[in-house]
């Protein structure tokens, strides 16, 4: 559970400090092929992740609650119910993964369009977003 934390909390840090300077620096991040596969990488992976989750949900579900009624035991019955409501909230997280990455990069699309006149010179992130909600169309 903590790595999934971690794991969530790198990514958000990372997306969300290391887009701004990009943003001013070059007007074409997302247009470039490595940032590309990168991001087509980085959606696979999500994809993929999204189908083990719920199938590993699904098992150790089943496995803790039938130690708990083989067990009899009441105070176990309700820490396998806590331990699966937490997986179950880890799950939802990592499906809402791609509506916060979506999040980020729309705010720094505003954030820009509101900070500069000159409209020729934005960058468009619609590319990146593109590459990691569907890998398959980028």
């Amino acid at each position: 559970m903590n790595k999934i934390k971690y794991t969530l909390f790198s990514l958000l840090a990372f997306f969300s400090v290391s887009l701004f300077p990009l943003a001013k620096a070059e007007l074409g991040f997302c247009q470039e092929a490595g940032i590309q596969r990168l991001f087509k990488i980085l959606g696979i992976a999500l994809y993929i992740v999204k189908i083990v989750v719920p199938l590993l949900l699904i098992i150790f579900g089943i496995v803790e609650f039938t130690n708990a009624v083989i067990a009899s035991d009441d105070s176990q019955i309700k820490k396998s119910t806590s331990k699966l409501v937490k997986k179950v909230i880890a799950g939802v997280v990592i499906f809402l993964i791609p509506t916060i990455i979506t999040f980020i990069f729309n705010t720094v699309q505003q954030t820009i369009n509101n900070n500069s006149q000159d409209y020729s010179r934005q960058p468009k992130y619609s590319q990146c977003v593109k590459c990691f909600t569907n890998p398959k169309a980028c």
